[in-house]
This record gives C-alpha cells, sequence and structure tokens, in this order.
C-alpha cells in the first residue's frame, strides 16, 4: 500500500474511528446494516462463495483457538490459537472467531457469518440483548486473585472486540452481511470444519497478533499493535493473507497436529 493511500484511509477512516472509540461505537452500523436471525432456529446452509463457518475452541488450561471455514482450500480458511490467558473463555473466543473471519474477509464482498454461539449473536446485535441469567453469570467475578486477574483481562478484552467488530460492521459499505445460528456438534459440515480448525489452532504454535485484547490496542492506531495494520489492508478492501496455522502441506506449526489443516 502506498503512502497516499495509507493517508486517504487514515482520515477518511481511522480518524472518525477514534472519535467513534471515544464517544462510543454506534450500536446500528450506518450503511448497509447487518440482518441477525429472528430467533436460534437453526440454519445450516451449505458453503458457498459467502458463506463462512466460525467457532472458538478452549480446553482447561490450555489456549483458547478460532478457526474460519469457507470450504475445501480457500483461501480465507484460517486457523490460529489466542493469546493465554486472556482469551480463555469460550465467549470471547467465539467472539474473536468472527472478529477474525469480519477483518479477513474482502470489506465489499457479500458475507454470510455461520456461528453455533448465541452469546455472538446477542452481543452484536442491537436489537437483542443477553438474558438476566445469562448478564450475571458473566459478571461473576472469580474467587482468587490470579482468576480475578484474568477475569479482568478477558472482561477488557471483551469490551475491545465488540467495538472492534461492530466498527468493521460499521464499514462493510453496501456489502450484505447477515448472521445465521446453527446447531453446534450437530453433524453440520460447515460447523464441524470449523470446529476442527480451532481446535488444530489452540494446538499450534501459531498465535494471532491482531485480535484487540485492550483499549489502548484500540486507541493507538500508530502504535505498534498488528490489528491497526490489519484493520488498514480491510479498509483497502482486499482479503486476509495467510492462513495462520494451516500450512500447504496440511501440517501446522506444533508436533501435536492432523491432516484437518488442509480444509
Amino acid at each position: 500500500m502506498n503512502p497516499l493511500e495509507t493517508f486517504r484511509l487514515v482520515v477518511v477512516y481511522l480518524l472518525p474511528a477514534l472519535l467513534a472509540l471515544l464517544l462510543g461505537t454506534p450500536s446500528s452500523p450506518t450503511g448497509a446494516s447487518p440482518s441477525f436471525p429472528s430467533s436460534n432456529a437453526s440454519s445450516n446452509a451449505p458453503p458457498g462463495s459467502s458463506a463462512v463457518f466460525v467457532d472458538g475452541s478452549v480446553t482447561r488450561g490450555k489456549p483458547a483457538g478460532v478457526g474460519v471455514w469457507y470450504g475445501v482450500g480457500h483461501p480465507l480458511n484460517f486457523a490460529a490459537a489466542l493469546p493465554s490467558p486472556t482469551f480463555d473463555d469460550n465467549n470471547l473466543a467465539e467472539l474473536a472467531a468472527v472478529f477474525v473471519a469480519l477483518i479477513r474477509h474482502p470489506r465489499h464482498a457479500p458475507m454470510k457469518i455461520h456461528t453455533d454461539s448465541a452469546y455472538v449473536i446477542q452481543t452484536l446485535d442491537p436489537d437483542r440483548r443477553p438474558t438476566l441469567k445469562r448478564l450475571k453469570r458473566l459478571k461473576r467475578r472469580p474467587s482468587s486473585p490470579a482468576r480475578r486477574r484474568s477475569g479482568d483481562a478477558s472482561a477488557a478484552a471483551r469490551r475491545a472486540l465488540t467495538r472492534a467488530a461492530r466498527l468493521l460492521l460499521r464499514w462493510r459499505d453496501s456489502a450484505p452481511t447477515s448472521f445465521r445460528k446453527v446447531r453446534g456438534h450437530a453433524g453440520g459440515f460447515g460447523n464441524e470444519r470449523a470446529d476442527r480448525l480451532a481446535a488444530l489452532g489452540a494446538r499450534s504454535a501459531f498465535v494471532t497478533a491482531f485480535v484487540p485484547a485492550t483499549a489502548t490496542d484500540l486507541f493507538s492506531p500508530f502504535g505498534r499493535h498488528a490489528w491497526w495494520r490489519e484493520l488498514l489492508r480491510f479498509l483497502s478492501g482486499t482479503g486476509g493473507v495467510g492462513r495462520g496455522a494451516i500450512v500447504g502441506d496440511g501440517s501446522v506449526s506444533h508436533d501435536d497436529s492432523h491432516d484437518d489443516s488442509h480444509d
């Protein structure tokens, strides 16, 4: 990207973004509003050029992972581990998977996001809110000091990710964006592939560096955080480069690999 184009993107998008973050990102994106399911009815639409299946993987005591699956051999398929212990939370891993899919998908291309997480839909849909029971569970504080610090870090990451994901939805211009709730672990091909990629990513040595975890990450566009570099690439309209832990020969950057990675 040449300096002139970078300057244009900063002036047109990033400066207003900082203002939006300072004042609070609007809950309803401008332009083309994303569509959300009216209920939790499952949808197992077959994969297509605009269909993407996402999933997060969390195992107690181990790093979390994200998986993004479009189709066999698709260049936007992605698997990676998330920074631990900040993202070692199931809801947060699911939200991170959606964020990864959004920022890597070409900004002007239609997108149908399939997730088995009701929490993600409730978080990003301005017309839906988590139930009181779920809110109480999310607000429950860990008992030990170490777990309390981890819980505080996860809460900060949840706020940062939610704001970032809403900004990406706002900037998708007129490209149709929709969310579909699918049943997890029910044999749906796309969801199962995303699940296996998320597990693969969690076991790998490839840790995604562009997922914002704090307000500092969001407010420092000229800093070193990788999310701003990815954001500039997203705003330019091009798709993500690389497939994380997925490599050409079907292996991952960890000894404990399996043959799912070629997907």
